[in-house]
């Protein structure tokens, strides 16, 4: 049985930075992503409850047409290791 680490719906969503969550049933959520655009730049963060040997992604694209597509893959196999790879479609 995997136990997993809380995941709550930041007070400061909406106001400080923005967020994309599953609802947050009974305030406990299964993933969150926030971003907050500092400049030039965004600043991205993703929390999620996985299964084992399961992982974490968000796809970024210039467009609707998800060409060309960066995926930045955060997953932990069988150690405590966070790996981000990229991808091209």
């Amino acid at each position: 049985m995997a136990v997993f680490q809380e995941i709550t719906r930041p007070s400061d969503c909406g106001k400080v930075y923005s967020c994309f969550h599953d609802g947050c049933k009974g305030g406990n959520c299964d993933f969150m992503l926030t971003w907050k655009e500092t400049g030039d730049d965004i600043l991205f963060s993703l929390a999620c409850k996985r299964p084992q040997n399961a992982y974490c992604a968000i796809g970024l694209s210039k467009d609707e047409n998800m060409v060309g597509v960066f995926f930045g893959v955060f997953h932990s196999p069988k150690n405590t290791q966070c790996y981000v790879k990229m991808f091209f479609s």
